[in-house]
């Protein structure tokens, strides 16, 4: 099921298997390749690169922040953005610390716009973008090629 025209991979963990699906629907719609997964294990057991990590926080066997710290950590992804219902704030301060966090009362609309978000700077960052490496930095939106007049 791979697609060689996927902009970049998704690593998609989350417990619940329609919002699972439902997530993965929209990352292939944004052209990019969708790999859901159920749980910590088996988001820990794939051994390739993400380009990004979708993560719920809540899961049944541990936690999405303690993942993405060891995918991060391991250099096995390269964004991270977290879709959750959590209202532990000790958790989602570090997961804050890690990556994007939205909470999932917003709905997908603000989840694509932070995924869009989150790899857009990776990738800025990846072709010498200064300001994708500071804190809330923006992508621009023109190339920078045509001058505004």
């Amino acid at each position: 099921m791979y697609n060689k025209g996927a902009l970049a991979t998704v690593l998609i963990l989350e417990d619940y298997p329609p919002l699972r699906k439902l997530v993965s629907v929209v990352v292939r719609q944004l052209s990019h390749e969708a790999f859901p997964v159920a749980n910590v294990g088996m988001a820990l057991a794939i051994n390739q690169w993400f380009d990004c990590l979708v993560a719920d926080v809540d899961l049944p066997d541990g936690n999405g922040v303690e993942v993405a710290a060891k995918l991060l950590a391991s250099g096995r992804v390269g964004a991270v953005v977290f879709y959750t219902a959590s209202r532990d704030a000790e958790l989602l301060r570090h997961a804050a610390e890690l990556g994007l966090v939205v909470d999932k009362a917003a709905g997908i609309g603000h989840l694509v716009a932070a995924i869009e978000r989150s790899m857009g700077r990776r990738l800025a960052a990846a072709v010498g973008d200064p300001a994708a490496t500071t804190s809330g930095a923006t992508v621009p939106h023109r190339s920078g090629t045509r001058r505004i007049r």
